[in-house]
């Protein structure tokens, strides 16, 4: 029964699927054609969907290539810049660190040292000399304990600056240049410099300076050598006869004398190779400067030079020219057996041979201003410098000096111009100790120095120069005429051309066109000089050589007063403090115009320690006046300072206290100056004043000083030997 069952369900299925085939055959077929075309279809869109995607990644991947491109760029770009930027800082952090380097250095000093070493090495005569570093105290002083070496035969800034000029420049962040005294340059030293090297210095020519200075510089020095951190030896050379100033604070040190036997023969072979030297160099060359007819004759010039230096070289030095003066053998030989004895008799015959009386005029004012200058000038500085008159009313072009190279010849072989910066010095510092001396012979008189009065005429004519009209605020306008050619004088040319070479090239031009072109002087100056009105202006200032050294040292030239001693030239010296805004005139003071309209306490001290008498008379003759406060500052530092001058401005021209005069006092006896101790007590100041909570009494306060002089003084005016001690501190006389 399930067996037919089966054949009937397969039977009618077979009818069934014949039926539906037969029906719908033909719509399968187009169903499948559909369905091809669908998936035909999908597959191209598909592949075009993929085509854009892959399109636009390319197009993404392109821009942001591009974009890294820039920002790789933006990145190199900023990591130049970075490093620029940090190279930039770099540099400008150097050159700030060297300027402040420089800043310190000159605070300590301008002196060109190197300058000096070159001139030095120029005239050295090579093996001279070298038996000093051959003797057995110097070698044995190079490498002993011992510091000190004594050879007979701005000084303290130039040292230090020498010892620390080669350090790199950020050494110098701690030093303030503003406020340098003898224990910042210690302890400056002792941080800056390195304890393991062994630095050395060389002093020569200290006796020639004052007692004062002498002092300073040996305190400075001891506190150098006594050091525990610094490693310093020093060598220095004097005159056989002046006491040593060392020995009072350093009793081992050795000691070359150049006297003994024994060097002396070491000198005089220094001697003789010298003027063997000295010969040749003036015999060579097809135009020797030294020309002589007999050969022998060098012979004899050897000798006598030999026999009557007496182991000065500068003497020698002198003869030689003084030989290449002579024209024939037989002035020579004139001048060999007529040589004068010594350097001062030297000096007279040189300084004899100017007769004429400007060209004394003009030497005398020559060394007048090399030995009062705060630098060397140059020679154009000089120039304008001599040519000056106090209270001059304005500049005068026709007083300058035509010749410099001539009018430096009036003054001979004491003073030579260097060739590499053009500044005028003395041949030596003999020559100036010689014209500051009252040996200079009578009929020479107006050669000789006085250094005060000199300074003070240094002082007038900078302060008459600074004043000039031509050195306005407003370059006041120039009225100008036509004036034709064949009207010209000399003297208007001279006027109205600029001076040296260039005005000659104009003048030789004037003479060449002469009245041809028929224009007028200003006419032919604009086109020869190439100058245009407003550059005219532009440059007024810059043919003033003096100028600079004016603005600078006015101050300096003008602290022990001004000759002549008027009223005009304070007036004058007024106006150069009021105009210090606009000037160059208060550059490098620790003051300003402010504070002295103001009377204010930061100039007191400041004319204190300058002793700057020509500020102080114009400060306590001037209004506004000054307050009692300031005033005794400004007696009490006189006094404290020994400044005498000062201190009688000041007890002329001011209404000084009691109290001031009394302090003053005990001031001055506790320094031990004598004048200024008398001149208080001829103002009635009280010799047993009151030593006050801690103070001291005037007799007192010399006592502990030790100055022995003043307390004989305060004695014979009955000082209280008993006067009661101060509470705090205090000591009685005995």
């Amino acid at each position: 029964m399930q067996g037919l069952t089966r054949i009937v369900y397969v039977q009618l299925s077979r009818a069934l699927l014949v039926s539906s085939k037969a029906e719908f055959g033909p719509y399968e077929a187009e169903i499948a054609q559909l369905s091809q075309a669908v998936r035909d279809e999908a597959s191209l869109a598909s592949w075009q969907a993929q085509k854009l995607e892959n399109e636009l990644q390319d197009k993404e991947r392109s821009k942001n290539s591009k974009s890294q491109d820039i920002l790789v760029k933006l990145r190199d770009s900023f990591y130049h810049t970075n490093e620029e930027n940090k190279t930039w800082r770099l540099e400008i952090n150097r050159r700030r660190l060297e300027r402040k380097k420089m800043e310190a250095l000159d605070s300590l000093s301008t002196y060109d040292y190197h300058r000096t070493y070159r001139q030095i090495r120029k005239e050295c005569i090579p093996g001279t000399s070298m038996w000093i570093c051959e003797d057995p105290e110097f070698q044995a002083w190079l490498i002993g304990s011992l510091k000190t070496l004594r050879f007979t035969g701005r000084f303290i800034g130039s040292t230090v600056r020498q010892l620390v000029g080669n350090l790199p420049a950020d050494a110098f962040l701690e030093l303030n240049h503003k406020r340098i005294d003898g224990d910042a340059i210690i302890n400056f030293l002792e941080s800056a410099l390195s304890c393991t090297h062994q630095h050395l210095i060389v002093l020569d020519g200290l006796d020639e300076c004052e007692e004062v200075q002498i002092r300073e510089i040996a305190d400075f020095l001891y506190r150098l050598l006594v050091s525990p951190v610094l490693r310093i030896k020093l060598f220095w050379s004097s005159r056989p006869n002046v006491p040593s100033w060392l020995p009072e604070k350093f009793v081992a040190q050795r000691h070359i004398d150049s006297e003994s036997a024994e060097n002396q023969r070491k000198v005089i072979y220094d001697i003789h190779k010298f003027i063997r030297v000295t010969l040749e160099e003036l015999l060579e060359g097809e135009t020797p400067e030294l020309q002589i007819n007999d050969p022998a004759l060098v012979i004899t010039i050897l000798d006598h030079l030999e026999k009557k230096a007496q182991g000065i070289f500068l003497w020698v030095k002198l003869q030689f020219r003084t030989l290449r003066e002579q024209n024939s053998d037989n002035q020579i030989l004139t001048a060999l057996n007529h040589l004068p004895r010594d350097l001062p008799e030297t000096f007279e015959r040189i300084l004899s041979q100017n007769t004429e009386t400007g060209d004394k005029d003009i030497g005398s004012r020559i060394f007048r201003w090399i030995a009062v200058a705060k630098r060397p000038l140059t020679l154009e500085e000089l120039r304008e410098a001599i040519s000056i008159t106090p209270l001059q009313e304005t500049w005068d072009a026709q007083s300058l000096i035509n010749n410099m190279n001539k009018a430096v010849a009036y003054c001979k072989n004491l003073i030579f111009v260097d060739e590499e910066h053009h500044t005028v010095h003395f041949t030596h510092s003999s020559v100036k100790q010689y014209l500051l001396s009252r040996a200079v012979e009578e009929s020479l008189g107006h050669y000789f120095v006085n250094l005060e009065r000199a300074d003070a005429d240094a002082g007038a004519v900078c302060v008459t120069y600074l004043n000039f009209p031509v050195f306005n605020k407003q370059v006041a306008e120039t009225t100008r005429k036509n004036i034709h050619l064949t009207d010209v004088e000399s003297t208007v040319i001279k006027n109205s051309l600029p001076s040296g070479k260039f005005a000659s090239k104009i003048a030789l031009r004037l003479l060449r066109q002469g009245d041809k072109s028929g224009k007028s002087v200003d006419c032919f100056l604009e086109e020869a000089k190439g100058e245009t009105e407003a550059y005219r202006k532009q440059n007024v200032l810059m043919q003033f050589s003096f100028l600079p050294y004016a603005e600078r040292f006015w101050l300096d030239h003008t602290k022990h007063g001004m000759n002549p001693d008027s009223k005009e030239l304070r007036r004058l010296l007024q106006n150069l403090i009021e105009e210090a805004g606009w000037r160059n005139t208060l550059s490098g003071i620790s003051w300003t115009v402010e504070d002295w309209e103001k009377r204010s306490h930061n100039i007191i001290p400041w004319i204190v320690e300058q002793n700057h008498r020509s500020l102080a008379q114009l400060l306590l003759t001037s209004n506004p006046k000054l307050t009692q406060q300031n005033l005794e500052v400004l007696v009490k530092g006189a006094a404290s300072k020994g400044h005498e001058q000062l201190l009688e401005i000041c007890l002329e021209s001011a209404d000084i206290t009691q109290f001031m005069l009394d302090s003053s006092l005990k001031l001055a006896a506790a320094r031990g100056y004598l004048a200024a101790v008398e001149r208080l007590l001829q103002e009635k100041a009280n010799v047993d004043a009151a030593a006050g909570y801690y103070g001291r009494t005037a007799l007192q306060a010399a006592a502990e000083g030790g100055h022995l002089v003043v307390v004989e003084k305060l004695l014979q005016k009955k000082a209280d030997v008993n006067a009661a001690a101060s509470k705090y501190n205090g000591r009685t006389t005995l």
